[in-house]
């Protein structure tokens, strides 16, 4: 049986299209927030995206999206979670104490 959400109609090409009823899933499925940020999510504000980017090898399909705010929007395209959040630790390390910001790295 295959799923409507990742249904291909030729083995070489993703069909998926991201339509209303995905994007209103995902808004339940994040209550209104960010992705990435937390933020509140409205309709001025908010973007769909990919939680892996297809340049770094994620796939269309519904599993692999997200909502997003329009703040975040290029830089969620681009960089894997990871990516996001060893960045987002410089700029803070970097900017943060001039806006009262710290950061401290957990042990792994």
């Amino acid at each position: 049986m295959t799923d409507r959400k990742t249904q291909k109609t030729d083995p070489g090409k993703n069909e998926f299209v991201f339509k209303k009823r995905e994007f209103d899933t995902l808004r339940r499925m994040q209550n209104d927030r960010c992705y990435a940020t937390g933020r509140e999510l409205n309709s001025v504000n908010i973007n769909g995206s990919h939680i892996i980017p297809i340049r770094k090898g994620g796939e269309h399909v519904f599993e692999n999206t997200c909502l997003v705010v329009e703040e975040i929007r290029d830089i969620k395209r681009k960089l894997t979670d990871e990516e996001l959040v060893e960045i987002s630790a410089d700029v803070i390390r970097t900017l943060g104490k001039q806006y009262g910001y710290t950061i401290k790295a957990h042990s792994k």
